[in-house]
């Protein structure tokens, strides 16, 4: 079986050097709670990284004491591939992740994750594949404030589309609605209009060949 060279493989391997822990067979009890207080992001929540990453999650890299760092990956071939997504990491937490999974597996060539920094600042051999962006919009400083650091394109699109939407449904507001259960109690309206639009169009989603999937948002 390829996995840490010392140590119990259903448990922690310390590193200490990194103050790095590879749980290189499985994850940890309380990940999904360091998973949030890290990143607070869906796509690298538990829930998430259990149902639908690409690969089935195999172990977990905690980098800190306490934890202020969890990559879960899972192994494909010689990669070490992280799953975590959207996801902010600095330069030098991400090299020790990287370090201690290479020693975990000592057999792995290398490691593949997404990071926002710059890529020469990792501080190790590299090869980037590709950039990434992230979907999500901050809005701390409200709806306005965003609208005036976009392109007049977008602009102009924007107002069309605001416009058709008054036309078709009347006067229309933007508001972001904090997480809680006022949020939770907007999902079930969220998914009956989407899944009305894909059925107007012949279309179905994967919300409606897997309900359960609906549990994750």
């Amino acid at each position: 079986m390829e996995g840490a060279g010392q140590g119990d493989t259903a448990r922690g391997v310390r590193y200490p050097d990194l103050d790095a822990e590879v749980w290189p067979d499985t994850l940890p009890d309380g990940l999904a709670g360091v998973l949030e207080r890290a990143y607070g992001h869906f796509a690298s929540s538990l829930d998430y990284l259990t149902r639908f990453a690409d690969l089935p999650p195999r172990g977990c890299c905690l980098v800190g004491t306490p934890p202020r760092q969890a990559l879960v990956f899972a192994l494909q071939g010689r990669t070490v591939r992280v799953l975590n997504e959207a996801f902010t990491i600095p330069p030098d937490d991400a090299r020790r992740a990287c370090l201690a999974l290479l020693r975990a597996f000592p057999r792995a060539a290398r490691v593949r994750l997404e990071v926002r920094f710059p890529a020469a600042d990792l501080g190790l051999p590299l090869r980037p594949l590709a950039p990434t962006y992230t979907m999500v919009v901050p809005l701390g400083e409200g709806v306005e404030a965003y609208e005036t650091r976009l392109g007049r394109r977008t602009r102009h699109n924007l107002r069309y589309y605001e416009r058709r939407l008054r036309r078709a449904a009347g006067e229309v507001s933007v508001a972001t609605v904090p997480a809680g259960p006022a949020a939770q109690a907007l999902v079930p309206t969220l998914v009956e209009w989407k899944l009305a639009r894909f059925r107007a169009r012949g279309r179905t989603t994967y919300w409606e060949r897997r309900p359960d999937l609906v549990d994750a948002l």
